[in-house]
């Protein structure tokens, strides 16, 4: 309407010749919508020209107009740069530091981040002048609070002018503070800072619904607020209305039927989900992957909450048929990766292997097989066929056909300590100090781990190295003072390091650990018996107090044995 309106007065002044310079820069400006204002203020000094205004006014308003033409200036410059340096982050990401062309784009990057700054810098100096020459104007105040950096204390005190507490102020400022004090609960490091966020982004929140009742983000963010603070049937409210509009919002209205154990309502919502996700990926006119990932994630994930894997399989196969034709490489790998977690998930429907009869675990293996050979690098597929290898199932072997952790020398952690714990159960105890000394390079601060690898070295007939252990077990139990792992595990460490001590003949100490041991475990009948050995010979009668001990301690099992 205001391009109209000044093109009809453009063209009626067009016939004053010294007028046409402006009245050409008036029609170039209309062009930009970022600045319909400085359209405007065009058109106020070709007015002021004829007589219309006074002097000062003019004079103003030309100084206003040149402010405004250097930081839409800047801003065409920002955008232009942004869009270079966003270029070349995606051409290094393909890049390793070692390949010829990396070093270049860095420093291309370098210097297009420095252009960048100057143009925030200019920006900022244009928006100080124009906040100036209209003090009254809340455009120029709260892009002026924009250009500052986050931490500066100017941007939120300028925003907060902006955006009052007590009464609705500038829409726009109020949905930044919102979003400010979002984020700030979410990042709290104590409960009262949290609940203060809180408040403060649901104040804000509010003050932008009154200003405009259907602004998604104000609506998203109280339902947030909301969430957070346990309200959950307002919340839930919320989000259904945000469901309305934008699909996405299945996630948390499933995250909330969960919490409140409503989970049957899931299937109504996934029915709704499903095929407008299907149809917004489709509308993903630019093909760009970034968005095809998301979209393509998002549909999985809906369908995981029916799981409804066979469909979700039916489409990705679908979905790599048509990328074969593309010759979209990456998309095919992530297809593979996605379709490989998905019969892993299916393998095991969240359902311990070994409570599952023969017949499921065989149907559950060949899905991990199809997994395994859709995507090899796979985590949970990889842990769940080192679980059949490991096991005692008459698949095991089956599984190992299809992978041998033993034979991965890039296997996963959590792959090697299983393999491990497994080789310990079995007391191959030359098996087990491999896979833990490849644990432990892994995770050299894992108290348990640690505590594995000792036990390991010390019960090893073929080279026992008990020095070795007591260095581990001493390691993981200062490890453990730190306030990792719990009061349970701590005496198992120091049963294990008792034991050490008892095989270097150390059997003060060794008694001063099975001690320790009992504060935690005071009926613990094997530690009792060591300690008798660890006295007998040097205190007989510490030796008999614990003779006495074990003995009433038999007595009272057997006693309820009978019973």
């Amino acid at each position: 309407t205001v391009s109209l309106h000044l093109n009809s007065v453009s063209l009626m002044l067009d016939s004053i010749s010294f007028l046409r310079p402006l009245i050409r820069l008036l029609s170039d400006l209309v062009t930009s919508h970022r600045f319909v204002r400085l359209s405007l203020l065009a058109l106020v000094i070709v007015i002021a020209g004829q007589g219309c205004g006074s002097p000062d006014e003019t004079a103003q308003n030309e100084t206003e107009l040149e402010y405004l033409a250097k930081l839409d200036d800047a801003n065409r410059q920002g955008v232009r740069f942004q869009s270079e340096l966003a270029k070349i982050r995606r051409e290094q990401a393909g890049l390793n530091r070692e390949h010829p062309s990396w070093q270049k784009l860095e420093d291309k990057s370098r210097e297009l981040s420095e252009q960048i700054a100057k143009m925030v810098e200019t920006k900022r100096d244009c928006l100080e002048q124009l906040s100036e020459l209209d003090p009254e104007n809340q455009d120029y105040l709260f892009d002026l609070a924009l250009s500052y950096p986050d931490d500066n204390p100017e941007k939120l005190a300028i925003l907060m002018k902006l955006a009052p507490e007590d009464e609705a102020g500038y829409f726009k400022a109020h949905r930044v503070l919102a979003q400010y004090f979002f984020v700030r609960a979410r990042n709290a490091q104590t409960e009262n800072e949290k609940a203060s966020f809180q408040d403060k982004a649901l104040i804000q929140a509010n003050h932008c619904l009154t200003l405009m009742p259907n602004e998604k983000v104000a609506k998203a963010i109280k339902a947030g607020v909301l969430q957070a603070q346990n309200r959950i049937d307002a919340a839930y409210r919320l989000y259904e209305e945000l469901f309305e509009g934008e699909v996405e919002y299945y996630r948390p209205l499933i995250e909330l039927n969960n919490q409140r154990g409503t989970p049957e309502k899931n299937s109504s919502i996934v029915d709704s989900a499903y095929p407008r996700l299907k149809a917004k990926l489709e509308k993903n006119e630019n093909d760009d992957t970034r968005v095809w990932v998301v979209g393509w994630t998002d549909i999985v994930r809906c369908l995981m909450v029916k799981k409804a894997y066979e469909t979700a399989i039916q489409d990705l196969e679908s979905e790599y048929s048509r990328q074969i034709l593309t010759g979209r490489h990456e998309r095919k790998n992530w297809l593979n990766a996605a379709m490989g977690e998905i019969y892993a998930e299916w393998a095991g429907e969240q359902v311990e292997f070994a409570t599952m009869d023969e017949e499921s675990q065989k149907l559950a293996l060949a899905r991990l097989k199809k997994a395994y050979k859709k995507n090899q690098k796979s985590p949970t597929t990889l842990t769940k066929l080192a679980w059949f290898v490991n096991s005692d199932s008459k698949l095991a072997e089956q599984a190992r056909q299809i992978y041998d952790p033993s034979n991965d020398p890039e296997a996963l952690l959590s792959v090697i300590s299983d393999v491990g714990a497994k080789a310990l159960k079995d007391k191959d105890y030359q098996k087990a100090i491999e896979f833990f000394e490849r644990a432990v390079a892994q995770a050299p601060n894992n108290p348990l781990l640690l505590n594995n690898l000792a036990f390991a070295l010390l019960s090893s007939e073929e080279n026992p190295d008990a020095e070795r252990a007591l260095g581990l077990v001493n390691k993981a139990i200062q490890l453990l003072g730190t306030g990792q792992g719990s009061q349970v595990f701590r005496s198992s460490l120091l049963h294990t390091r008792g034991t050490v001590f008892m095989r270097l003949s150390r059997m003060e100490e060794a008694a001063a650990s099975f001690e320790a041991v009992l504060e935690d475990r005071p009926n613990d009948q094997e530690t009792i018996k060591l300690l008798i050995q660890c006295y007998e010979g040097r205190n007989e009668n510490q030796a008999d107090v614990y003779r006495a001990r074990l003995k009433e301690l038999e007595s009272a099992t057997n006693g309820l044995e009978t019973n």
